[in-house]
């Protein structure tokens, strides 16, 4: 009994000292929950701003401490935060802190400081090494491990201290890398601290020093990023720029080094260098058949002054058999701050050369503005800012469609750059811009991957659609695309209203719908912020005499919103009973590029594709009457023994002939020279800006282009040329004389043997009449 007793009173002390050690247990490990909540973020895991401050003491602490201290920035969690949602949000976080922890040893501790920023140690080397581990960590955000559902590139922008002495504290440490970070942004995401005083040149010259070896060496790489037109998701056009893959600091972005060249005149040879690399991949896209891209670049404003570049473009893209208006180029913001003649006239310079020409970074700065009223350019791209997360409010968005709206009616075409959400997408197509760019689609890419992502068995393709329509492909199939001006009649007194043309798919395939006012008003025909303008239009059609006409966007058959013309007149007869008001809806740029693309026909032969004779006289006379005209010449090229290439080869073959000869000409003679079928086998040039000695050069350059025979398959036929030119003033000083100096020079060149030129000499039209 004694011996169970004690069993049992054992046993109770057993349990009481278990029970003893497991509240022991339980209060140690709350104990140590409790600390780690002091130091622990619990959105990410990592260390808050309380755990790293005591990480960062006792690091620096340390006799021998060599550490940056770095903080990251998200600069569009805003943004993210706003599109997608907290929870979405805080996947971005936990994503970003991985890739650091990935990034980083076990000596280099991270913690997140505030919403969207943290920071950490990194064992200090060189500037070059910090920035290079900088960059990786920036792409490796960006790969494939963002939070499944996000299609969304994460901007990131690091300030870096580098404390010389122990003696500071970690206060002092964090805020100046937080001035440092203060300073960085999308261009230029990576910045150093530095003191007063301290030497930063000879940094900025190991960056120089490697370029001219670099360009050598061909360590600079030409990226594109593919532009996508919004009413249908085809690629249409292309932005070059270069990535440095430098020896030292790794693969360097524009934004790192661009400024440096720009700081000291060194823009040219990276601006032609960029230049040529977009005119030889254009030659590879020609020679395998495929459509060429069109590709806009930037080049420096003063690389543009200095005089001489744009005639080094044009014979780089003869070289390469480049036509210019493939090729764009962008005039940057620091050129729209001049005055706007000096501007007009470099972009009059870039049209003469046959390029086109933008304005980027249009809306960063109000100056910009002012120049769309005394220059044209071809089209502009909008700066990211306007539609980024802290532009993202109602009155922006009345300044995005505002400028929109100004450049539809000046036919004036517009890039969105820096898109990279689907929320921007659906409301740049609602507010009716033209293209966009941005990582939402693409990010920069080499020019091989370009061609296997942009291209589909050699034709420029269409995108996916990543945001929802409010209108479906059949629906759009089901309706034709209307022409360019549509017609309509609003009867008032019965609401119904009388169109053309089945413009839109709101119509639903109905000419006559009745409910007029109902349409306008509720429906997504007009789009929603422009119905009060329709209506403010409507009324001051019926009280004022004549027509009224505003910019209006309406829903049309291209699944998108465009900018329309509307006009309006009020027809109203006594005592018929009824009020009627007649419309006309004009698309302005559809309706331009009708008339450019008739324009352009009318003028050009259709055989060559070269001016024909009417635009030929036409320009060589006014250019001839324009008071500043100095000197000039006019060529005239008759094909040798043109009768037998027909009947040898036959009529196609012949009509291939004077193709062949069409492109010997332009390979020889200036972009800015007029060069025209004159008739037959006949061609005419006008040289513009030429010395007698210069003129008979090129045509020595001209005669021994012949030497190589036409060739088409197994056919291989000679053929020559006689050339006769005369000089203005010196042989004539007008138009139609001078004409028939040089063709009375040609009939020379044939009598003496043809294959040939010869200069006009005093008395020759006697001898060839």
């Amino acid at each position: 009994m004694d011996n169970i007793f004690v069993m049992i009173l054992l046993g109770v002390c057993v349990l009481l000292l278990c029970f003893t050690c497991f509240t022991l247990w339980l209060l140690r490990a709350r104990k140590v929950r409790s600390r780690a909540q002091l130091t622990q973020d619990p959105a990410t895991g990592c260390l808050n701003a309380n755990g790293f401050r005591k990480k960062t003491v006792s690091a620096f602490a340390e006799p021998k401490a060599s550490y940056a201290y770095v903080m990251l920035k998200i600069l569009n969690f805003r943004q993210i935060m706003q599109t997608f949602g907290c929870e979405k949000s805080d996947e971005v976080l936990r994503h970003v802190c991985r890739v650091l922890k990935s990034q980083l040893s076990a000596a280099e501790p991270v913690g997140r400081t505030d919403s969207g920023t943290f920071c950490f140690l990194m064992k200090y080397q060189q500037e070059t090494v910090i920035t290079a581990r900088l960059q990786r960590i920036r792409e490796n955000v960006n790969q494939f491990l963002q939070p499944s559902g996000m299609r969304y590139v994460i901007e990131l922008c690091f300030g870096i201290y580098v404390p010389r002495t122990n003696a500071e504290s970690a206060a002092q440490i964090h805020e100046k890398a937080a001035e440092a970070l203060e300073q960085a942004g999308r261009d230029n995401f990576c910045v150093f601290f530095r003191t007063d005083g301290e030497e930063t040149a000879s940094r900025k010259w190991e960056i120089l020093g490697a370029m001219e070896q670099s360009l050598k060496n061909g360590d600079f790489l030409l990226c594109l990023q593919p532009v996508i037109r919004l009413s249908d998701n085809q690629i249409v056009r292309a932005e070059a720029s270069l990535r440095w893959r430098h020896p030292q600091r790794g693969l360097l972005t524009p934004e790192m080094f661009y400024p440096l060249l720009e700081e000291y005149g060194m823009t040219a040879r990276y601006d032609l260098y960029l230049f040529e690399l977009v005119c030889r991949q254009l030659q590879k896209w020609i020679r395998a058949g495929w459509t060429p891209c069109p590709v806009s670049l930037r080049i420096c404003g003063e690389t543009l002054k200095a005089g001489g570049c744009l005639d080094t473009c044009i014979g780089i893209g003869k070289q390469y058999g480049i036509i210019p208006e493939l090729i764009e180029i962008g005039l940057g913001e620091q050129l729209q701050k001049e005055n706007a003649a000096s501007i007009g006239g470099i972009v009059e310079q870039i049209h003469r050369a046959g390029f086109r020409c933008s304005l980027d970074g249009f809306g960063k700065d109000a100056l910009s503005l002012h120049l769309l009223r005394e220059i044209s350019v071809d089209s502009i791209k909008l700066d990211r800012s306007l539609l980024s997360a802290e532009n993202n409010n109602r009155r922006n968005r009345f300044v995005v469609e505002a400028l929109l709206k100004l450049t539809t009616q000046l036919q004036i075409h517009t890039v969105a750059d820096g898109i990279d959400n689907g929320s921007q997408v659906q409301y740049l197509k609602q507010a009716g811009c033209e293209m966009i760019q941005g990582v939402y689609y693409f990010k920069p890419m080499s020019a091989e991957e370009f061609s296997q992502k942009a291209y589909l068995k050699g034709q420029l393709r269409s995108v996916e659609e990543n945001v929802s329509q409010s209108m479906s492909a059949a629906d759009l199939s089901a309706h034709q695309e209307a022409g360019n001006i549509i017609m309509f009649s609003l009867n008032l007194a019965t609401d119904t209203i009388a169109f053309s043309a089945l413009f839109s798919p709101v119509l639903e395939g109905q000419f006559t719908v009745s409910g007029a006012l109902s349409l306008f008003r509720h429906s997504t025909l007009i789009h929603e912020n422009d119905r009060k303008d329709f209506f403010r239009l409507l009324e001051r059609c019926q009280k004022e005499s004549g027509w009224v006409d505003n910019m209006i966007r309406f829903y049309t058959a291209k699944g998108r919103y465009e900018w329309l013309e509307v006009h309006l007149h009020h027809d109203s007869e006594p005592g018929m009973g009824e009020e009627t008001v007649s419309g006309t809806l004009v698309n302005v740029a559809g309706w331009k590029n009708e008339v450019d693309r008739w324009r352009e026909k009318a003028t050009r032969d259709a055989l060559t594709g070269l001016y024909n004779r009417e635009y030929f006289e036409n320009y060589a006379e006014n250019a001839i009457e324009n008071p500043v005209h100095t000197s000039s010449a006019i060529v005239f090229v008759d094909i040798d023994d043109f009768k037998r290439v027909n009947d040898t080869l036959g009529h196609m073959m012949g009509d291939d002939v004077i193709r062949f000869v069409a492109k010997r000409i332009l390979g020889t003679f200036r972009h800015s020279d007029v060069v025209a079928r004159y008739g037959g086998d006949e061609f005419v040039i006008f040289v513009n800006g030429i010395g007698k000695d210069d003129l008979e050069k090129r045509l020595k350059q001209f005669c021994e282009a012949f030497r190589y025979p036409y060739r088409n398959g197994a056919v291989e036929y000679p053929v020559s040329g006689s050339i006769g030119a005369a000089m203005f003033p010196q042989d004539a000083d007008t138009y139609a004389r001078l004409l028939d100096c040089a063709d009375s020079a040609a009939y020379h060149a044939k009598r003496a043997g043809k294959n040939r030129f010869v200069m006009y000499q005093p008395g020759m039209e006697e001898t060839a009449q």
